[in-house]
């Protein structure tokens, strides 16, 4: 955006006209009153000034530093919900056993159709099932967080628990 200051540097009476030309002032530009007679010099600047750039600075800077904590968190939790979904299966396999009426101490990875721990997932570091208590656990990204599932005897309330929960990547 472009700006016209006009700035009033002295008036001139009528008979100094002759010292205003083009190639003595071409940075500078005149007004001429028709009230008084007076004519005035003004200076034309274009462009922004530098308290406008200061504040525009300061604007952009307090928006950054809100945004990008933010946004870190955000990305977190969405790497995040990869974990969560990833124990899912492994959820729904314990829930299923245990209604078939297996004791929660024999119900590990590999075994009553629980799957091992998971190999290649981008967030998920692994999985674990013992005694029915499924943990999974978060790569680096995340900073290792936790996540644990701790069925009841039937397999139908889960309780959560977990790093996770303090690091507001998951909810209970």
């Amino acid at each position: 955006m472009l700006e016209l200051t006009l700035i009033a540097i002295r008036p001139l009476h009528n008979n100094s006209k002759k010292h205003l030309t083009q190639s003595n002032f071409h940075h500078l530009a005149y007004s001429h009153n028709e009230f008084t007679g007076d004519v005035m010099l003004v200076r034309n600047t274009k462009g922004f000034s530098l308290i406008e750039l200061m504040i525009v600075a300061a604007i952009i800077s307090i928006l950054a530093t809100i945004a990008i904590p933010s946004y870190q968190h955000y990305t977190k939790r969405a790497r995040f919900i990869e974990v969560i979904s990833a124990a899912q299966i492994y959820k729904i396999a314990v829930a299923l056993a245990l209604q078939q009426g297996i004791p929660l101490n024999e119900l590990t990875n590999g075994k009553y159709g629980i799957p091992d721990s998971p190999k290649n997932i981008k967030n998920v570091k692994s999985i674990l099932v013992e005694n029915g208590i499924i943990t999974a656990i978060s790569t680096q990204i995340t900073n290792e967080a936790t996540y644990i599932l701790k069925p009841n005897t039937e397999g139908d309330v889960w309780t959560v628990s977990g790093s996770c929960l303090k690091q507001g990547l998951c909810h209970a």
